[in-house]
């Protein structure tokens, strides 16, 4: 009967163990005052009666060890496992829990055997090891599917997601997560529901969506209340004091953590108190009360240090060296650093590591190493783009599958619709039958007959006529999705390539202006000239980049107001040509003109000097240094209007490229001959803006003969 009752009524549970042992011993069966001691140790250690619960676990190891029954041992060990679990002393947990799992693998005990996976796996969170623990969690998951237990599988897939979540893969945390939280509606897991709107929550959050973050938040908190749900009240109020701490509300978020941790403290849970401890002292230092930020980071990590929990050692470890190098107190941060540094290289966890690659950056700046304080600041941006990555890599597939879904829904309704069409038409088959017989019976209807057969062929003619257009419908649909498809594909690559193409100019502008910063006291005048030089170059590049990518949207958007004007075309290439003056110095190459007499072009100026530079641009790119770029104008055959031709030297370009390079579905970008960038979205442009000036481009090139490239304008009218 003990057995038969659920977890949750540890009171009755209770009390049937206990007359099951007192009968037990009323009778000496020393198997059921085994077996009776095993159930209550467990049921006592639910109730948190540790010290009870675990002398009731040594006597049936006892009885159990006198016996021979390895099994029933490989019982007790996980019992008195959960019970070391509980009070929080990890390493006696794993090893029982270790011992446990050996043997009930032994007896082939699936699901205990994945229950213990799942265990291992938090004890190893709870340590830091997020590596270990998740192979302990996927092996426990993948026990539970072949078994199609919907909770436990729930519970699995909540754990890895978490455990990705810490990791700093939140693409993956929140895949892992939603799977969970499908399985804990289907099992109406209540309590699980509760974990899993707060980590959906907590990922929203991270990812800066915090209106979805405050839903779930709301959600798990009512929720908790209405199951009076200990945990998970104190965690969805400490996931509130975080959201109101990334909001910047100070008072608020401290309010929410002090409720949390005074839940939180009648618990055996050690992390969620750690972690208080660190954003409380955080409050603080944000309002340069240093003195106070330290006494809530120590008392923190005196709390991680005795329950072994690296992770947050670690992060409190990075909190203290972040106060003290905003005292100047450089090799103390460095010193206090150092110790929680080795972790977070050591599991990996990106989040950590782009904090303290931060830090280490500002600490060698200040104590004028620029070398060192360069490498930790490539570091860190390199870190920074692996958690956007991470964080970002699969929203445009999230977004493709709404519209996917979406399409899917409207056939799933055309699907519908046809069905009912056949159903009806069956019906009128049916009528249409019924009828016939009647009219063979009665020769005096055979009149009605006819009639009742011409409606019937007409309705099936409406019948094929309607299949047929559901039928196009369809295929129209599966094209749009195909097209829509090929849209995200683009957009991807597109994003991809702006995203490379910035990064590399940011980066040097970032690193020589911080060097600027901390160094100029102590540098030459030469060696100030030489940096200065180089921001003003990585931010010409930057302007160009972003100045195409600008007209790009703009055009995409319609908002280019069309504004043709009679101008001169030869002074607009000479405009250009002095815009890239430095640059065709730099690379030593020949610029030539040969140009018609004076020639006046009607058509949008603006339009056409982006046009010219990003052309020249692309001339100058795909030079080699010590070639040679021609430009020539010349009247077309009809003679009313110009031909405006740029000529480089470069490698060239095969027919195939040729062909598809203006194309709106085809974007590329290549590095120049000294690895320039690009959006590769210029000559998309160039194409839009020439032919809404009624012009036409095109190109010419060969392998290892250059390119040309040239476009039409019409002549003012004279």
């Amino acid at each position: 009967i003990a057995d038969l009752i659920k977890n949750s009524d540890v009171k009755n549970k209770e009390k049937y163990s206990t007359e099951a042992l007192n009968e037990a011993v009323k009778f000496n069966y020393i198997y059921g005052i085994a077996e009776a001691q095993t159930n209550l140790g467990s049921i006592l250690t639910d109730s948190e009666k540790y010290s009870k619960g675990m002398k009731y676990l040594k006597s049936a190891y006892k009885i159990f060890s006198n016996l021979g029954h390895e099994q029933q041992i490989g019982k007790v060990f996980h019992f008195m496992g959960k019970n070391y679990d509980y009070r929080g002393e990890i390493d006696s947990a794993i090893l029982f829990y270790k011992k446990s799992l050996e043997i009930r693998e032994k007896y082939n005990e699936q699901l205990n055997s994945a229950q213990l996976h799942t265990n291992l796996g938090f004890q190893l969170w709870s340590l830091g090891r997020f590596m270990d623990a998740l192979n302990y969690f996927q092996k426990g998951l993948k026990i539970r599917e072949q078994n199609k237990n919907d909770e436990l599988i729930a519970n699995s897939n909540n754990a890895i997601g978490s455990t990705y979540f810490k990791l700093g893969n939140f693409s993956k945390a929140m895949e892992y997560i939603k799977k969970s939280m499908l399985y804990r509606e289907k099992s109406n897991d209540s309590l699980g529901k509760v974990i899993s709107w707060n980590n959906i929550g907590a990922i929203y959050q991270k990812l800066g969506f915090y209106e979805n973050a405050e839903r779930y938040f709301k959600l798990s908190n009512d929720w908790a209340d209405k199951t009076k749900y200990k945990f998970g009240k104190a965690y969805s109020l400490y996931n509130f004091g975080l959201l109101n701490l990334d909001k910047n509300k100070l008072k608020k978020s401290f309010y929410y953590f002090n409720e949390s941790f005074l839940i939180a403290k009648t618990m055996y849970s050690q992390n969620i108190r750690t972690m208080i401890l660190n954003y409380q002292g955080l409050i603080y230092e944000k309002n340069k009360d240093f003195s106070r930020a330290e006494d809530y980071y120590r008392r923190g990590l005196s709390i991680a240090q005795k329950s072994k929990d690296r992770f947050s050692e670690s992060v409190l470890y990075q909190s203290l060296s972040r106060i003290f190098l905003a005292q100047n107190q450089f090799d103390k941060a460095k010193e206090i650093l150092d110790k929680g540094h080795k972790f977070a290289e050591e599991n990996k966890v990106i989040e950590l590591l782009k904090d303290n690659y931060e830090i280490y950056s500002k600490i060698y700046s200040h104590k004028h190493d620029k070398l060192k304080s360069l490498e930790y600041y490539k570091l860190f941006t390199e870190a920074k783009d692996e958690l956007l990555y991470n964080s970002g890599d699969n929203l445009s597939n999230v977004l493709l599958k709404f519209e996917i879904s979406r399409t899917e829904s409207e056939k799933q309704l055309l699907k519908k619709q046809k069905q009912i069409i056949e159903k009806e038409k069956n019906y009128e088959k049916s009528f249409s039958a019924f009828i016939l017989i009647v009219l063979s019976l009665v020769i005096i209807l055979g009149i009605i007959l006819f009639f009742q057969y011409a409606y019937r062929l007409k309705a099936a003619k409406i019948i094929e006529m309607q299949k047929k257009n559901f039928e196009i419908l369809n295929a129209k649909l599966n094209d749009q999705n195909a097209q829509l498809s090929e849209m995200n594909r683009q957009k991807d690559k597109l994003f991809s390539l702006i995203a490379h193409d910035l990064k590399s100019p940011f980066q040097a502008l970032l690193g020589h202006s911080e060097m600027l910063s901390s160094e100029i006291d102590s540098m030459n005048v030469e060696h100030i000239k030489e940096s200065s030089n180089s921001i003003n170059e990585s931010g010409k590049k930057i302007f160009n980049l972003i100045h195409t990518l600008l007209d790009w949207a703009r055009q995409q958007l319609g908002k280019i107001e069309f504004k043709p004007t009679d101008f001169e075309i030869h002074e607009l290439l000479d405009d250009a040509v002095s815009l890239y003056q430095n640059i065709l110095q730099a690379k030593h190459i020949k610029l030539s003109k040969n140009y018609t007499d004076k020639t006046s072009v009607y058509a949008d100026k603006e339009m056409i000097k982006s046009v010219a530079r990003n052309i020249l641009s692309n001339a100058i790119k795909f030079s080699p240094s010590g070639g040679e770029i021609e430009i020539e104008t010349k009247l077309a055959s009809s003679e009313d209007e110009v031909i405006v031709s740029i000529k480089d030297s470069g490698e060239g370009m095969e027919a195939e490229l040729v062909s598809k390079i203006f194309r709106v579905d085809f974007i590329d970008s290549k590095p120049g001959t000294n690895k320039e960038t690009g959006t590769g979205l210029g000559l998309n442009l160039c194409k839009e803006f020439v032919e809404k000036n009624s012009g036409i481009i095109f190109a010419e090139s060969k392998l290892g003969s250059g390119s040309k490239f040239s476009f039409t304008l019409p002549l003012a009218e004279k």
